[in-house]
């Protein structure tokens, strides 16, 4: 086990009061070293200037924050990028990805693929789990007139980035799983039926299926893995939503402190030196 000294980075301008006190909480009780930045949305430059970091690194804040720390070399810093894309999910997973059969276009091109399916409701996200827009789902109507007043603003000249669009399932629980180093850390429940509802609650079938996606497709050492319940002509299956960067995903109901914890100790393992 490394004996080095560990410091969290925390992005103060995008994390919550409370999350960024519970999170500031867990790290010093753990004798580890807090830092705080600010990052320019959008363009992703420091507004501050960077600490001086020796020794291992981990980030917690926006994607912009995990590149900055790349760039200055903070190790083990964070996990992101192509591995976590949909596309790159979807091949892997198969019909255990949620939206396994979405068709990858471009933003311009939602509503033509839609249309070309004939799928009345729909949902689209990026293909990059950054997310420059939320996933969402829409009636084909209401994508047209997004789209087109994205189209009328100029912003598909500079930003007509790659999309995921499929039709709009079902959908009753959802969970959140932390991963770390392949181990399940910790999970909650997060919505039920498209509301937002937390409990601190993993129930043993959804962390046996997260144990068998995990044996199928694994992004990075550490992730977050969400799952949702769907239902099929009345039937209910579990199926991965999507993988997230630990590095970036809310807590909800999970244990803070326990994920605060395990990362810690992979940071500062001989894995990451």
């Amino acid at each position: 086990m490394n004996t080095q000294n560990l410091t969290w980075v925390l992005q103060s301008n995008v994390i919550g009061k409370d999350d960024q006190s519970s999170l500031t909480e867990s790290i010093m009780k753990l004798g580890h070293k807090v830092e705080f930045l600010r990052v320019i949305p959008f363009i992703h430059e420091p507004a501050d200037a960077l600490p001086e970091i020796s020794g291992p690194c981990i980030v917690y804040g926006s994607s912009g924050l995990v590149k900055l720390g790349h760039a200055a070399n903070w190790l083990p810093c964070g996990w992101d990028g192509e591995a976590f894309e949909l596309d790159v999910v979807n091949k892997s997973l198969g019909a255990t990805a949620l939206n396994f059969d979405a068709i990858k276009t471009v933003w311009s091109n939602t509503v033509e693929t839609a249309s070309k399916n004939g799928w009345e409701t729909v949902f689209v996200r990026p293909v990059s789990e950054t997310k420059e827009f939320p996933g969402q789902v829409f009636k084909t109507g209401q994508l047209r007139e997004w789209v087109e007043k994205l189209r009328a603003s100029g912003y598909f000249e500079t930003n007509d980035n790659p999309a995921m669009i499929g039709p709009a399932l079902t959908l009753g629980r959802e969970w959140r799983v932390f991963i770390v180093n392949g181990q399940q850390v910790s999970g909650c429940e997060y919505a039920n039926r498209g509301i937002p509802k937390t409990y601190a609650l993993l129930p043993n079938e959804v962390a046996d299926f997260v144990e068998q996606s995990l044996q199928m497709y694994s992004p990075a050492p550490c992730f977050v893995i969400d799952v949702a319940e769907v239902f099929v002509n009345g039937t209910a299956a579990l199926k991965v939503v999507e993988y997230n960067s630990i590095n970036s995903a809310g807590f909800y109901a999970c244990n803070t402190a326990a994920v605060v914890d395990a990362l810690s100790q992979f940071a500062l393992s001989d894995m990451c030196q």
